[in-house]
C-alpha cells in the first residue's frame, strides 16, 4: 500500500511539474511575440504565429500582415507589461487570458494603452504558436484594483 501511495504521489508531482512547464512555454510564446512587436522584428513576429493566425483587435479582424503593417508604421518605443488571469493547457491547444499594458514613448511623450486579451495557441512540432488573439482596448481606469503588471510573464505570481 505504501509503495502504491508513493507511486501516486510521484505521478501527481511529475504531472503537475510538466503542466507548469507547459504554462511557462505558452507564456514565453506570447511574450516572444510582444518582444518582437516592440523590436519591430517582423520575421520573429511571423515565426510566433500559425499561417491561419487572426487577431480580433478592438472590433477589427487582422491577419499577421495587418499587424506587421501597424508595427512597421509606428515610430514609438514600446515597452510591454502583463498580468496573467488564467492559462489552460490541453494536449495540442492552450488558452491564455491576460491584461496587456504597453507604454509608448515618442520624443518626450509617454502614453500607456491597456488591453484585455486572450490568446489561443497551438502546439506544432513541440512549439507553442499563436493561432488566434482577441484584444479589447480599455480605459486605464477600468482595470480592476489589484491587477499587478510585470514585464516578465514568467514572473507572474498569479498564474496558472
Amino acid at each position: 500500500m505504501k509503495k502504491y501511495l508513493s507511486t501516486i504521489v510521484l505521478y501527481v508531482l511529475v504531472t503537475v511539474g510538466a503542466q507548469a512547464n507547459e504554462y511557462d512555454r505558452v507564456l514565453l510564446s506570447i511574450e516572444t511575440l510582444f518582444s518582437a512587436i516592440s523590436a519591430g522584428d517582423l520575421k520573429a513576429m511571423e515565426e510566433q504565429v500559425t499561417p491561419e493566425f487572426i487577431l480580433a483587435e478592438h472590433g477589427e479582424v487582422w491577419d499577421i500582415g495587418d499587424l506587421m503593417d501597424v508595427v512597421s508604421a509606428t515610430k514609438a518605443t514600446r515597452t510591454n507589461y502583463f498580468s496573467v488571469i488564467r492559462v489552460d493547457v490541453y494536449e495540442h491547444i492552450a488558452v491564455a487570458n491576460y491584461w496587456n499594458k504597453a507604454n509608448f514613448q515618442i520624443a518626450n511623450i509617454n502614453e500607456d494603452v491597456i488591453w484585455l486579451e486572450s490568446a489561443v495557441l497551438q502546439n506544432i512540432d513541440d512549439d507553442w504558436v499563436l493561432f488566434q488573439m482577441h484584444s479589447t482596448r480599455l480605459p486605464s481606469e477600468t482595470v480592476p484594483e489589484g491587477v499587478v503588471f510585470t514585464r516578465d510573464l514568467l514572473q507572474m505570481p498569479s498564474y496558472p
